[in-house]
């Protein structure tokens, strides 16, 4: 997972992640990744709108942004 992180990083590709909360409430988030260590990466939360720091250990699931236009959001 994290070597998929450090690709959209260097790529500067949003991802979609499930991330599980500090207070365990799981949601799905993209985010655009600036930057990471072992413990933590930091990047733009397009759910939150603005930069958050996410712990890996947190991050359930790491998937590819796929654009879906907004008919298909509407009707899916």
């Amino acid at each position: 997972m994290q070597s998929f992180i450090r690709k959209a990083l260097l790529k500067q590709e949003p991802v979609e992640i499930i991330y599980l909360s500090q207070d365990n409430v799981t949601t799905q988030r993209l985010v655009t990744f600036y930057s990471m260590n072992d413990l933590e990466a930091t990047g733009y939360c397009h759910l939150r709108s603005s930069v958050r720091t996410f712990k890996l250990e947190r991050i359930l699931a790491v998937y590819p942004y796929r654009f879906r236009s907004r008919a298909k959001q509407l009707y899916a």
